[in-house]
């Protein structure tokens, strides 16, 4: 912490100073250490909606590499299926990353 303070223009002997009077109040000298140092603000997202946009995202996601196979079926083609379910799979994987 006393380093974070540091690079922020604090001179070492008053980042000390601080660094020791947060860590008087332990709950409130890790909320800080939490932003400060690790990066991590507190989330007030909603937790069940978070569960059904993953959810979903697993369904249709999870269906795109097997959408070959259903429409081969359906239109009764059977050359190279598993090719274009790679091929399907790496375009979605992709899609994913971005």
């Amino acid at each position: 912490m006393i380093s974070i303070y540091k690079n922020k223009g604090i001179q070492e002997k008053d980042a000390k100073i601080i660094v020791d009077k947060m860590a008087s109040h332990k709950e409130a000298f890790v909320d800080i250490m939490m932003v400060e140092e690790l990066g991590m603000n507190e989330n007030n997202e909603k937790p069940f909606k978070n569960a059904l946009v993953t959810f979903f995202s697993f369904i249709i996601f999870g269906f795109i590499p097997l959408l070959i196979y259903v429409l081969a079926y359906i239109f009764s083609f059977k050359t190279n299926l598993f090719l274009y379910a790679i091929i399907f799979t790496a375009i979605t994987l992709f899609i994913l990353v971005l």
